[in-house]
């Protein structure tokens, strides 16, 4: 942990999530319907957007998207910071995008000079894709967060690496603070990353109705927050930060409508001095 310059830990209230799993579709095919989330959605805010794929080590085919700067312009190309944005469970990378581009973290990012990424976890809209497997097979569906955390975070922080040759900032909401946590002790991330930013770690579960939920969280993802805190309590006071927002959302802090000025400002102003 002495390796990470930053980390940005949102605990807050959170609720239950609600959602279905995408239907499967047809053949091997990596990107949606409508095109992927460049077209949909990226496009028309008219902001550049790239499509990439990044093949798991389990042979899952993954969704990314790359807004190398915002509407003002290239100006600076080849000194922007990668970031990485991470979703939830039950989103997408739409999730970054829901808001208008002045609320919205991937674009204000884009706008401040970053070069952002944003990735689809297997199995949701936009990752379908497999190498030999089509998401009709029951097959397709046999994996956990386990396989997020030791294949595909690790392959895309390598793919993104590889492409702009530097260090990432990582940002993870819900989920994908849950992998990140699973996966930086290993080490093997830790020499491609900046700083990492978690907003609403499962760490508060008083809204659970589920007794063997809140048991759960309790014993495992709550203890391991504290214990994080507790040992990042003598860390170097100017590369950490922790916030607290009482009453705070699950979702607020992707799509909050004063998500940018509790959130997002505080984030962007320290990822500049790093």
């Amino acid at each position: 942990m002495d390796k990470l310059t930053f980390i940005f830990l949102a605990i807050l209230l959170c609720g239950s999530a609600v959602g279905t799993r995408p239907q499967p579709r047809d053949g091997r095919a990596t990107l949606a319907a409508d095109g992927g989330v460049c077209s949909a959605v990226v496009g028309v805010q008219n902001y550049p957007c790239n499509e990439h794929n990044v093949t798991s080590g389990d042979g899952y085919i993954l969704s990314l998207q790359n807004i190398p700067f915002g509407q003002s312009g290239n100006a600076g190309k080849g000194q922007r910071p990668p970031v990485l944005l991470h979703h939830g469970v039950l989103t997408d990378a739409v999730t970054w995008l829901l808001s208008p581009p002045e609320q919205s973290l991937a674009l204000l990012l884009a706008d401040n000079g970053f070069d952002v990424w944003l990735v689809n976890a297997r199995g949701t809209k936009y990752s379908l894709g497999h190498t030999s497997l089509s998401s009709n097979d029951p097959a397709f569906w046999d994996w956990t967060w386990d396989e997020l955390v030791t294949y595909d975070l690790p392959a895309t922080f390598q793919y993104i690496y590889d492409q702009t040759g530097q260090k990432l900032h990582y940002v993870g909401h819900s989920m994908g603070t849950l992998i990140a946590f699973a996966a930086f002790p290993k080490g093997q991330l830790v020499d491609m990353l900046r700083s990492a930013s978690m907003l609403c770690p499962i760490a508060y579960i008083g809204h659970m109705t589920s007794p063997l939920a809140r048991t759960g969280a309790e014993k495992l993802l709550a203890e391991d927050v504290k214990l994080l805190l507790d040992n990042l309590h003598d860390h170097e006071q100017d590369k950490l930060v922790v916030e607290y927002t009482e009453n705070y959302a699950h979702a607020d802090y992707v799509m909050g409508f004063n998500a940018k000025q509790d959130v997002y400002d505080p984030l962007m102003a320290f990822l500049r001095l790093h």
